[in-house]
Formats: structure tokens, C-alpha cells, sequence
């Protein structure tokens, strides 16, 4: 299944809801260097970071890459302090490719780091569907949860408020 599916298509050209979440529970320090990672193909993301003075920003989609032309090898030169997933790993169809998404955060960031994860949940029955854009587990955020505790990576914290996913490193 996960071959037949690109989920290219399934970003919105809105704020996205992990920037305001992040926002009102920690705020954005600007130092901090981050990786939107399935960034998608618009820039809302960028915009709202760099009006709080965020310096250092990189994007990376694998199905958006004229949009987020970094390489996911060029990126892993830099310790990031703060790895985004806004809405990526509830299009991600299989759990192995779920895993691979999270280990990958994992190595994107520094000695220590945090991971933000945000997701759409759609009605929450977990009745998984094609869309017109894509693909959609349909979870509830709880559900992605295990994602950060289990498969071999070790995490100094794993926390959920409300719809935001905090896991530290």
C-alpha cells in the first residue's frame, strides 16, 4: 500500500495548528534551530516562525522536494534543537514507514532536543481511507503516542497536551 500512495497533496496553506500550540505553551526562541520535517508545499510555517524571530529554519517533504529542496543527507549534518511534525505521521500509511519517520526525528536532532507532533485526527474512529489528497488514519492523537515509546528509541520524556505531542530527547 504505502508504494501506491503519495500524500504530497494533503498539506493546507494555513498556519499550521503545531505553530500556535507551541506557541502558547513554551513560545519560539529564536536561537533555536528547526526542522519542519514533511513540511509540505506551502512556506506558513516559515512565515509564522520568522515573524517570531526564529533565525535558523529548514524544510523537508520527501513529496514536496521543488518546494524543500534540502536533502534529507544534507540535513543530517545539523543538530537540530527542535524537529516538527505537523500533521505527517497521521498520512503516513504503514507503521514501518511511521517508525522510520520517528527515528529519523530522532537522528535530526542534537544531544537533547524536542520533537513536536501534531496530527489530524478526522473523526477518530481509526478507519484508515484513501482521500482526494491522499491518505488519513483518522486517530485520535493518544493513538500516536506509542509510536514515541516503543521500537528501540529511548527518549528522555514522552508528553501530550491536549492535541500537541512533546517528546524530548
Amino acid at each position: 500500500m504505502a508504494n501506491q500512495i503519495n500524500t504530497g497533496k494533503t498539506s493546507r496553506n494555513v498556519v499550521p495548528t503545531l505553530f500556535k500550540l507551541v506557541k502558547n505553551r513554551f513560545g519560539w526562541n529564536k536561537k533555536d534551530k528547526i526542522l519542519d520535517y514533511g513540511a509540505g508545499k506551502f512556506k506558513k510555517m516559515e512565515e509564522a516562525l520568522m515573524a517570531e524571530g526564529v533565525e535558523y529554519y529548514c524544510r523537508y517533504d520527501k513529496y514536496n522536494k521543488k518546494e524543500n529542496p534540502d536533502s534529507l543527507k544534507s540535513l543530517l549534518r545539523i543538530d537540530f534543537d527542535i524537529v516538527l511534525l505537523s500533521n505527517v505521521l497521521n498520512t503516513i500509511p504503514t507503521l514501518d514507514e511511521q517508525i522510520t519517520c520517528v527515528s529519523n526525528a530522532n537522528m535530526m536532532l542534537g544531544k537533547r532536543g524536542t520533537v513536536y507532533a501534531t496530527v489530524y485526527e478526522g473523526d477518530k474512529q481509526g478507519k484508515y481511507e484513501i482521500t482526494r489528497d491522499g491518505f488519513q488514519h483518522n486517530l485520535p492523537t493518544s493513538s500516536y503516542i506509542p509510536l514515541f515509546e516503543k521500537h528501540g528509541i529511548r527518549w528522555k520524556s514522552v508528553e501530550r497536551y491536549g492535541k500537541l505531542i512533546v517528546v524530548e530527547k
